[in-house]
């Protein structure tokens, strides 16, 4: 979080004396505003992301005792949010990429910092690809070892027939 400020703090000293430099009063407010304005808008997509990230990673540990597909669901949701917040910080780096058009000689090196951001949402979808895919692993050992379970059962149920089977004849001998 300590870098997102200082790279705030850095445009917005940079974008005050360019506009000393070369804007009046009025413009120098009102583009002050602007920036302080889809700075703290930025900051709060980036505090909803991570807490949907958090909430991610919580609902991922708590994933083994529910029911699969019901887990399923829950991350299609999570990944539905993910995708709407994703949404919303692209339209918010939209607006940042046409003040930093304005303001280009001072600006050139926020938009690398920006860039970062795209790259932590690739990672993030490549992290819920990844959790999809364990969690289709799983479902399949599940139902394999379901599958096992089952066929023992069936043994254990013929083993007890063969048995109830041998032991009838015993059991009216030992009547007599």
């Amino acid at each position: 979080m300590q870098p997102t400020r200082a790279a705030f703090a850095v445009l917005a000293l940079g974008l005050g004396w360019l506009l000393v430099a070369c804007a009046s009063q009025e413009d120098l407010r009102n583009t002050s505003r602007d920036l302080l304005s889809r700075h703290e808008e930025l900051r709060t997509e980036l505090k909803e992301a991570r807490q949907r990230n958090a909430e991610l990673e919580t609902s991922i540990r708590e994933f083994k005792g529910q029911d699969l597909s019901q887990i399923l669901g829950r991350l299609e949701t999570q990944r539905r949010d993910i995708d709407a917040l994703l949404s919303g910080l692209d339209d918010q780096k939209a607006q940042v990429y046409s003040l930093e058009k304005k303001l280009q000689d001072r600006l050139d090196t926020q938009d690398q910092r920006l860039g970062g951001y795209e790259k932590r949402a690739e990672a993030t979808d490549k992290n819920i690809d990844q959790v999809n895919e364990k969690v289709r692993e799983v479902g399949t050992k599940l139902s394999a070892q379901m599958d096992q379970h089952a066929a023992v059962l069936a043994r254990l149920e013929e083993a007890i027939k063969q048995v109830d089977i041998q032991t009838g004849p015993l059991s009216a001998e030992v009547k007599r």
